[in-house]
């Protein structure tokens, strides 16, 4: 309801009608899983002007955004970086999409979806993709 009203306020030429981008499980948002609202807030600096909204079209968009579709034509190595607690992304959509490229690498650490932005999980995690950029990118 809410992306079909902003539709048409746009059809109007109108001010969006706008929906939370990330918020608890029991509110619309774009982002409502589990975790979602914590996870996020603790990578928002604390003075911040950020506004957590979105036009609700963005609903349409998200809900048919599928960049997957399209990993059987990479041809080139590719790194995938799992959480195995992740609320957001299930691994098992990840562990299915590293079959697609034909040098696919996955890493999983033992973090939730936001765990990978600071802290020892984020450390963890630039360390897999120095790894692996060192391992393509070096001169040949």
């Amino acid at each position: 309801m809410a992306a079909s009203r902003d539709l048409f306020r746009l059809i109007m030429r109108r001010p969006p009608f706008t929906i939370p981008i990330v918020g608890p499980p029991d509110r619309v948002a774009i982002m409502n899983m589990p975790g979602s609202w914590e996870g996020y807030q603790s990578l928002l600096p604390k003075e911040t002007s950020w506004t957590n909204a979105c036009p609700a079209r963005a609903i349409f968009m998200t809900s048919f955004y599928r960049p997957t579709r399209h990993a059987s034509r990479v041809r080139c190595p590719v790194l995938l970086v799992m959480a195995n607690h992740d609320e957001v992304m299930p691994s098992w959509s990840v562990q299915k999409e590293l079959a697609r490229p034909p040098d696919g690498q996955l890493v999983t650490l033992n973090c939730s979806h936001f765990d990978p932005y600071e802290g020892p999980c984020f450390e963890n995690a630039v360390v897999a993709e120095q790894r692996f950029l060192t391992t393509h990118l070096k001169s040949k």
